[in-house]
């Protein structure tokens, strides 16, 4: 496949065609030198605004770790005008260098330089990427959480969980993300825990991610599952799970997986302490809140 597309990409003029087989080669590619030799050779020798993109692009998906690509990468950076063009460069960046301080010296110089908000929020991804969300202001975390890269919404959570303590705009846009993608969901739920004090950990599980039960998302009513484990007292927490299995819900679907999940999930908690699920019927029943 890698080089029946090589031969293609050489074979025809056609800029749309081979931007399609770039694209391709980007996905296919991996770990072949060769195709990372004749994608910096195309970023040369290409005049065609679309297809060096394109090209920018692939590079991002092929030349992780190759330190060939990233100085490449970070010399088109301060050659080229072109918005477009330094939006995937800075993506490209995010991907392949990982690792290295200098690409992340470089993007924050160009945060603190910029007054593009377009590129700002590119810049803003790739730190976020190279696991670089430290050097970010809550503010800059903020906007990140409305990427529409699900990818980098949940790295922007993740971060500001690590930053963020009692801001009261951090806690109102977690709690935004509980209708999010259920990868979203899953951190904003762990974050929102870990910013929450202890008292009041309990009013926040039952009052905004416990309604989250009723999701058509596996993922997501799992996530609660694991928030009641780790909010609750462990008795309590027995009981509402073993409740859960017990009480049908108005979807029979969601009910019968929910009933699957709650049971999987209150069995591991019986056997870590070496108990039994009859044992669990008899716990006292919880006051009502």
């Amino acid at each position: 496949m890698v080089d029946r597309l090589l031969t293609l990409l050489v074979e025809t003029n056609d800029d749309g065609l081979r931007s399609m087989v770039v694209a391709a080669l980007g996905w296919v590619g991996v770990g072949s030198q060769t195709v990372v030799d004749r994608l910096l050779t195309l970023l040369n020798e290409t005049n065609d605004d679309r297809l060096r993109n394109w090209v920018v692009a692939a590079l991002g998906q092929v030349g992780v770790g190759n330190q060939t690509v990233v100085d490449r990468l970070l010399t088109l950076l301060v050659e080229t005008n072109e918005d477009d063009l330094r939006n995937w460069v800075v993506y490209a960046l995010g991907e392949v260098g990982v690792g290295d301080q200098t690409v992340v010296d470089r993007l924050l110089t160009l945060l603190n330089k910029t007054n593009n908000d377009r590129l700002c929020n590119w810049v803003v991804a790739a730190l976020l990427q190279l696991q670089a969300g430290q050097y970010l202001e809550v503010p800059l975390l903020l906007n990140a959480v409305n990427s529409s890269d699900w990818r980098i919404r949940q790295l922007a959570v993740q971060t500001l969980a690590g930053k963020a303590a009692q801001e009261p705009a951090v806690r109102q846009r977690l709690l935004s993300l509980l209708t999010d993608d259920y990868n979203v969901v899953q951190v904003a739920v762990e974050a929102l825990i870990a910013l929450t004090p202890a008292g009041e950990r309990e009013h926040l599980l039952t009052n905004h991610i416990m309604p989250l039960l009723i999701n058509r998302d596996r993922y997501v009513r799992q996530a609660v599952l694991s928030a009641m484990v780790k909010v609750l007292p462990r008795e309590e927490a027995v009981q509402r799970l073993y409740m859960l299995t017990q009480q049908p819900t108005s979807n029979e679907l969601i009910g019968g997986e929910l009933y699957n999940e709650a049971y999987s999930t209150l069995a591991a908690l019986l056997v870590a302490e070496e108990r039994t699920y009859a044992e669990a019927e008899r716990c006292p029943n919880i006051k009502r809140r």
